[in-house]
């Protein structure tokens, strides 16, 4: 199976296929500047001016893609030790792009990290005050992000002093290398429009325009096999909800996208 990206450029919103150009970004077989051989794509992420970054494989290592470039690659030196995965990549509308990834630190553990530009604003082991949520403590896994200009959302594990590792769905502010928690949900919380409590996010982040936030929450228990959608702290959908068709029910919801 041949992999590639493709950008497609609608002349219209409404335009149909045909009236569409597309263009190749990358395709497997691609050398990168490293002598790499593309292999692998995921994480395409795209900018409001068609810049774009994804995370490549050649089989061995993942690297970074940047417009077509090599940006980063799994080995490069960081403080305290090496990139050893690369987990995710985003890019904000302003083509700034974010990163989360894996170091492996000199001493051999092994920590996750969030970078957005130049800056790592979040990472394992550093303390995090989240008071208006209503925890605090040593973040001990972060599992996502987005960004979007100076808002970020993430979902990690907190563990208070004395405590058990707790799941959290963060949203707040980033600047001056730090990441800064103005809300969110820990598990327990009601989450305003859904029948059932919050555990974790499940399946994925979205940031969109004027910083409006969305997320896919694993709600009531981590067996329980219920889901929801919230936007900007309240549900909107629901397993077991009405779905979008007469009579029919939503099973599931993954995946969501803010666009405004």
């Amino acid at each position: 199976m041949l992999y590639t990206i493709a950008l497609g450029l609608a002349a219209t919103p409404l335009a149909l296929p045909n009236d569409a150009s597309v263009q190749v970004l990358l395709r497997e077989g691609d050398t990168l500047s490293n002598g790499a051989v593309v292999s692998t794509f995921r994480d395409l992420t795209l900018a409001d001016d068609g810049s774009w970054a994804a995370i490549v494989g050649d089989g061995l290592n993942r690297y970074v893609v940047v417009d077509g470039a090599l940006s980063r690659s799994e080995g490069d030196p960081v403080l305290g030790g090496q990139i050893s995965e690369f987990l995710e990549v985003e890019m904000a509308r302003d083509g700034t792009v974010g990163g989360r990834y894996e170091v492996l630190l000199t001493g051999g553990d092994v920590e996750r990290r969030v970078q957005i530009g130049v800056d790592v604003v979040l990472q394992e082991g550093q303390t995090l005050n989240t008071g208006p949520v209503g925890i605090s403590g040593e973040v001990t896994t972060i599992r996502g992000f987005d960004f979007e200009g100076l808002e970020m959302s993430v979902r990690c594990q907190i563990t208070p002093p004395g405590g058990s590792p707790t799941p959290c769905f963060l949203v707040g502010s980033i600047g001056g290398g730090s990441f800064t928690a103005t809300g969110g949900y820990v598990s327990g919380d009601a989450v305003p429009g859904l029948a059932d409590t919050f555990h974790s996010v499940f399946e994925d982040l979205d940031y969109g325009a004027g910083s409006r936030s969305s997320a896919t929450a694993l709600l009531d228990a981590p067996l329980s096999g219920l889901f929801g959608v919230v936007v900007d702290g309240v549900g909107v959908a629901e397993s077991g909800g009405a779905g979008a068709a007469p009579g029919a029910a939503r099973t599931s919801e993954s995946r969501p996208r803010v666009r405004v």
